[in-house]
């Protein structure tokens, strides 16, 4: 079953830049270890800092095809080095959630 992984994530005021810079990093990176393509958004109304927030959608043949990436990810030693650490000093909050086709 398709599954759409949609992430939204508040950046901290101030670290736009930086986490832009970073969200290239983690293409590289996902690529690299078999993620399908990203598509990038970024907010344009909403409450609070809506501003600075990016939302990421990719496309999963399965949620196993998910599970067996992320799983990878979170071993890959360059991966938390060059993003995930350094991510998680500049967000507020970093949501995921998960998609199914629905047929009416």
């Amino acid at each position: 079953m398709k599954l759409t992984v949609r992430e939204i994530m508040k950046i901290m005021p101030g670290k736009w830049g930086e986490a832009i810079e970073l969200s290239k990093k983690r293409i590289e990176g996902a690529v690299r270890l078999g993620s399908p393509p990203f598509k990038f958004y970024r907010s344009m109304s909403g409450q609070g800092e809506w501003s600075n927030t990016i939302i990421l959608e990719r496309q999963w043949d399965s949620f196993a095809d998910w599970e067996t990436f992320f799983d990878k990810a979170l071993k890959d030693e360059k991966l938390k080095k060059e993003f995930i650490e350094k991510w998680q000093n500049i967000t507020e909050s970093h949501n995921i959630e998960y998609y199914t086709p629905l047929e009416l």
